[in-house]
């Protein structure tokens, strides 16, 4: 039996988590005791427009961190994806699929980004040829994209639109790309300095019923994601086999 598992990375969905979880920690809704601060990836003009505008005042202030373009990383646009042969075992399978972590206070959370679909079936069938052999043989492709993300900041009132764009830049351009490094370490992420580009004013939407000041920020990150195809038939392999959890899951 042919089995797919996929290791994939919905980077916004991570920035995302982080800056909610950085705002938390400055306590910027103390400082800013007035607003409720949204952080999202989801565009609130889609919804302004859906409702006809309504209510427009208590939608902001808003950050809202979407991805503008994704490709192959420049560096290396004439190299194939990575091809090797793979061999798993329990530990290596239940690291590719897990997709929550545990949470303080207990229970679990979904691990923000992870992108990753195993059916039971799957899951049944990889876990029947480990057990039956140690290890499930196949082949990895392992491919290194770029991705341009945006950070949008809007409010109503444009020192604080100015304030929590510096905010926002100190983190892009401090700790962010650290984090995300410490979090996925699986995917490799690399946030491109050099790349990052800010536009704090002179952005205006009247649109609705309140007058919206905007900055924008983006820069590239780029990181690896992996296909794997399994043959749980498979009792060898004669190219070279990764075994190793830490080979092929962690580093």
């Amino acid at each position: 039996m042919l089995c797919y598992l996929n290791r994939g990375l919905i980077l916004e969905q991570a920035v995302c988590f982080l800056l909610k979880d950085y705002f938390d920690t400055l306590h910027l809704e103390s400082a800013y005791s007035n607003f409720h601060i949204d952080v999202s990836t989801e565009h609130p003009f889609a919804q302004l427009l859906e409702h006809e505008g309504l209510n427009a005042a208590d939608t902001f202030p808003a950050i809202v961190v979407t991805t503008q373009e994704d490709r192959k990383t420049q560096a290396l646009s004439e190299m194939r994806p990575q091809l090797s042969a793979v061999g798993i075992d329990g530990a290596d399978l239940e690291e590719i699929t897990r997709t929550s972590e545990a949470r303080g206070g207990g229970g679990a959370r979904e691990i923000p980004g992870i992108c990753t679909v195993v059916d039971e079936d799957t899951l049944e069938a990889v876990g029947g040829a480990i057990e039956k052999r140690g290890f499930c043989y196949g082949w990895s492709v392992r491919t290194r994209r770029t991705e341009t993300l945006g950070i949008e900041i809007w409010a109503t009132n444009n020192q604080l639109k100015n304030e929590l764009y510096e905010q926002v830049r100190l983190f892009v351009t401090g700790f962010m790309p650290a984090l995300l490094q410490s979090r996925y370490p699986f995917f490799d992420i690399a946030v491109m300095d050099g790349s990052v580009t800010g536009h704090r004013s002179n952005n205006y939407n009247f649109q609705f019923d309140v007058a919206l000041s905007g900055s924008h920020i983006s820069f590239d990150a780029n990181y690896c994601v992996e296909q794997i195809l399994l043959d749980t038939e498979l009792e060898e392999i004669s190219t070279e086999i990764i075994t190793e959890a830490k080979n092929y899951v962690k580093d």
